[in-house]
C-alpha cells in the first residue's frame, strides 16, 4: 500500500493517529462526527486526533477520479520524493443514517512545524478568489507579496511544478 511502501506509515500507526487509540475505523468516524469545519465548496474537513492528517469529504466524482489515478499516482509518489502534490493516505466511504459520504485522508502540511504567519488557499483562478477581512486564510488574489528565491531554487521549483502538472494530465 502507498501509505506503508512509500510514506513508511504502518496501518496501526495510521489508525492510532486518526483516532488517538487502537479503535476500529468505524469507531473513529463516530468520534469525529461533530468535530469538523465546512469549506466554501460545502466539503467538510476533519483533523486526526494528533493533527497529522486532514480528512476531507469528497463527492462521488472526485472519489472515482482519485481511485482511477491511483496506480499512476502511486508510481509517481514512489519515484518523486520532492513532489509538491498532496500526499493521500486513504480514500473511504461510510454510510450513516442512510446517506453515503466519501472522504479522503491526506497529510497535514502544518503538523509539527511552526505556525505559519500567512496561509493561502490557491486554486489558480481569479474568479471569486479574494477573501474577506474576517477570513484567516487568503485566496489567490490576496497573495500580493513577492517571493524572493535564488535562481537555483526558482529553477528547481519550476521543474517540480512542471513534472507534477504533467502527472496530473
Amino acid at each position: 500500500a502507498l501509505r506503508q511502501a512509500v510514506y513508511g506509515v504502518s496501518f496501526a500507526n495510521y489508525l492510532r493517529s486518526l483516532s488517538g487509540s487502537d479503535d476500529s475505523l468505524e469507531e473513529l468516524v463516530t468520534k469525529m462526527v461533530g468535530h469538523f469545519s465546512e469549506g466554501r465548496s460545502g466539503g467538510f474537513f476533519f483533523l486526526s486526533a494528533d493533527d497529522r492528517y486532514i480528512l476531507k469529504t469528497v463527492d462521488r466524482g472526485e472519489q472515482k477520479q482519485l481511485l482511477q489515478m491511483l496506480p499512476r499516482y502511486y508510481e509517481y509518489m514512489r519515484r518523486s520524493p520532492r513532489t509538491l502534490l498532496a500526499r493521500f493516505y486513504g480514500c473511504y466511504a461510510i454510510t450513516m443514517h442512510g446517506q453515503c459520504r466519501a472522504f479522503m485522508a491526506m497529510e497535514n502540511l502544518f503538523h509539527g512545524s511552526a505556525t505559519p504567519d500567512e496561509t493561502y488557499d490557491l486554486k489558480g483562478s481569479w474568479i471569486d478568489r479574494s477573501a474577506s477581512q474576517l477570513r484567516k486564510t487568503g485566496l489567490d488574489l490576496d497573495m500580493t507579496r513577492r517571493l524572493h528565491l535564488s535562481p537555483r531554487v526558482c529553477a528547481e521549483l519550476k521543474e517540480q511544478c512542471a513534472a507534477d502538472a504533467e502527472m496530473l494530465r
